[in-house]
């Protein structure tokens, strides 16, 4: 990118005019400006390219620049999705989701740029709630004129697994989690068979295709329905073909990746879901495919090490947030599922990957077909569990929970959990935060929302089960000793790598004013860290960072629920703005037996023990602590509950039943609500 001077235009007057600034004074301006850095781009010449990762927020100060989608061949002209002028700007999407840049931004003419890092894009929404309000209901609207202008007749993710080793070269499990696809939704699906594993099994049931599989390769063909791809597929059923070939492709070097690459856009227009099976040859061809695709599933035998998994997962080179969002690793072996920390904690040592799962050996090592040829599997096991798990994210239904703080209020998210499972509404991820954090761990670690509240009332829902008085006080007022035990009664020893459910909790870096997703460690550190209340709990130092509750920033962290790569996010909210039970002046409470007492001796004292405490005020400054910026995160939710727990304190522990029926009242107000959203996901 070219930086060479261009007329030259008062940055400070064109940012005044930026939509996302319009309520930020000329200081903050100035000081963004400060900040930011001029780059220069000629006419014509890319600026970012669809595909790239999202690392920088532009404002175009001078000159006009072209969003633009690329045609489909090389004959097909691109769709042009909008122009943008002085005060215009771009790159926030993949910047807030994490995904790859999804269109190709060019320099219509000479242009003038103001560039802002991602760090610092943040930086600007984090302090100014209002930038992040105005981004949503932009946002809103690019993707209503986007939908009208452009109108995609269907393009669904590409998605591989890859087997490590020869010892899995019959497995089975792409086929399974295809099987599940099918159960679970009304789609059509395509497993692409890459080393005709699949082939010799299928011809027992007569799924043979009746043209030659190797036609699809043909570049003077083209597709333009279903109808003419499936007669190169094997079929199972009304809506899964299975295109295998007549040998392996890693055996068919005439067969470039390009070539794959054509198929993949061919394909991904015809059905609703596709899976790769790349089988167990790592082909120089596969290392080019598997970045590609939207999410990589590696499979790899039980070995000490795992240095073949390690080696894989270094060639992708992905960054963290990619391989957060996109990888997963799952190792095949015999295991006690009930206690995967010894197989897994040396994986995730190897690899850096914290997406990893078990799956038994004998659920997945034999190919079995119900009557009508749809594969299945136990779904009561833990592997079947998991596969259903994983057929959901293929299948583009996966679906997050994001359970927000609220100290006691928070045991209402016990009440929304039941009426979930009673509707059998699945949970793929959990992300809590203060006590959404300790809640959402519970339900992480496999138990129900009975056994919960069982746990509930024992360790947490007593008159100060929280506190223990720290004197004098410091950074805090509560040791915290308490807190500690009652986590190891509750969580004893467990790990994020015991989790049933994928789960992260949300924490906030004193030191550098950051929001920290904590998805490794113990159970205990990370609800501990993110129930932290600042004054109240002492924070917890934990990988050279300060940190306290992360509801200080976002207490109810729906966006982080994206980068984990979830397709419908259920948000529970119960912290409300306004709490008229907090403090009425015109109608304060009456003071309690000290405060009747002390009034004995003076006015002053009787009417200060009117008022609420510091232990209240602080507990309220907390729930009340950027409520504009969580407002915002609900807006990337598609389902919001709201249990009404006016008349409830952040400190009312001895509620949990109120809370509870709060929370069941609020869900089931949803539950047709979210239903619908899920089954709309899995008919299209």
């Amino acid at each position: 990118m070219a930086e060479i001077p261009v007329s030259k235009a008062d940055p400070l007057s064109i940012l005044r005019k930026v939509e996302l600034f319009q309520d930020l004074d000329d200081g903050t301006i100035a000081e963004i400006v400060a900040h930011a850095e001029e780059v220069t781009v000629l006419h014509d010449n890319p600026i970012t390219q669809i595909g790239e990762e999202g690392t920088h927020f532009y404002i175009v100060l001078v000159g006009r620049v072209r969003i633009v989608l690329p045609g489909d061949g090389d004959d097909a002209p691109p769709t042009l999705l909008k122009i943008h002028g002085p005060a215009g700007f771009f790159g926030e999407m993949s910047l807030l989701t994490g995904d790859p840049i999804s269109a190709d931004v060019l320099a219509a003419e000479d242009c003038r740029l103001l560039r802002l890092t991602k760090e610092q894009f943040e930086a600007i929404y984090h302090a100014n709630p209002s930038v992040l309000l105005r981004l949503n209901r932009v946002l809103s609207r690019n993707l209503s004129a986007t939908n009208v202008m452009v109108r995609p007749p269907r393009c669904s993710k590409i998605n591989a697994i890859h087997r490590i080793g020869e010892a899995l070269r019959d497995d089975y499990t792409s086929l399974y989690i295809v099987g599940s696809i099918i159960e679970q939704s009304s789609k059509r699906v395509l497993l692409v068979d890459f080393e005709s594993t699949l082939r010799e099994p299928l011809k027992r049931f007569g799924a043979e295709p009746e043209t030659d599989p190797m036609g699809v390769f043909d570049a003077g063909r083209t597709f333009a329905s279903i109808n003419e791809f499936r007669p190169h597929c094997a079929r199972l059923g009304d809506r899964l073909d299975i295109l295998t070939f007549p040998r392996p492709l890693s055996e068919c070097p005439d067969i470039e990746a390009t070539r794959l690459q054509t198929l993949y856009g061919v394909i991904r227009r015809l059905y609703d879901a596709v899976l790769l099976d790349t089988g167990h040859v790592m082909h120089p061809r596969v290392l080019k495919i598997l970045p590609t695709c939207d999410h990589i599933y590696l499979l790899a035998p039980d070995q000490p090490g795992h240095g073949a998994v390690a080696k894989v997962v270094k060639s992708l080179d992905l960054g963290q947030a990619q391989m957060m969002k996109r990888l997963r690793i799952g190792i095949i072996g015999d295991f006690d599922m009930e206690n995967p920390r010894p197989v897994l904690s040396p994986l995730l040592e190897a690899t850096g990957v914290k997406n990893i799962f078990l799956l038994g050996r004998h659920h997945v090592s034999n190919f079995h077909l119900s009557k009508d040829l749809v594969p299945v599997i136990n779904t009561e096991s833990p592997t079947g569990r998991r596969l259903a798990s994983l057929a959901r994210e293929v299948g583009g239904m996966r679906v997050g929970l994001v359970l927000g703080s609220g100290g006691a209020k928070g045991f209402a998210h016990i009440g929304v959990m039941r009426v979930l499972e009673d509707a059998g509404i699945p949970v793929d991820v959990i992300v809590g935060c203060s006590m959404g954090a300790i809640i959402g761990a519970c339900f992480a670690l496999g138990h129900n929302s009975h056994e919960v509240e069982q746990m509930a009332r024992e360790l947490w829902a007593r008159k100060g089960a929280f506190f223990d008085w720290q004197i004098p006080p410091w950074a805090n007022i509560v040791k915290g000793k308490k807190v500690d035990r009652m986590a190891d009664a509750g969580f004893k020893g467990a790990t994020m790598l015991d989790c049933v459910v994928p789960f992260a909790a949300l924490a906030f870096d004193l030191l550098t004013g950051q929001e920290v997703i904590i998805d490794e460690g113990t159970i205990k550190n990370a609800v501990r860290t993110s129930g932290s209340m600042p004054g109240i709990m002492r924070p917890v130092t934990w990988k050279g960072m300060y940190l306290i509750d992360g509801g200080v920033s976002n207490k109810v962290p729906v966006d982080v629920l994206s980068k984990m790569g979830t397709d419908f996010n259920i948000a529970v909210n119960v912290a409300p703005e306004v709490d008229p039970s907090f403090y009425d002046p015109e109608n304060p409470r009456k003071p309690g037996l000290l405060g009747r007492f002390m009034g004995l001796f003076s006015k002053r004292l009787r009417e200060m023990y009117k008022e609420p405490n510091i232990i209240q005020i602080m507990a309220r400054t907390y729930s009340t602590s950027a409520t504009k910026l969580t407002e915002a995160h609900l807006h990337l939710a598609h389902a919001c509950i709201r249990p009404n727990t006016d008349g409830i304190g952040m400190l009312d522990f001895l509620k949990l039943d109120e809370c509870i029926a709060c929370g069941e009242a609020a869900a089931r107000e949803h539950v047709e609500e979210i239903a619908k959203g899920i089954e709309n996901l899995r008919r299209h």
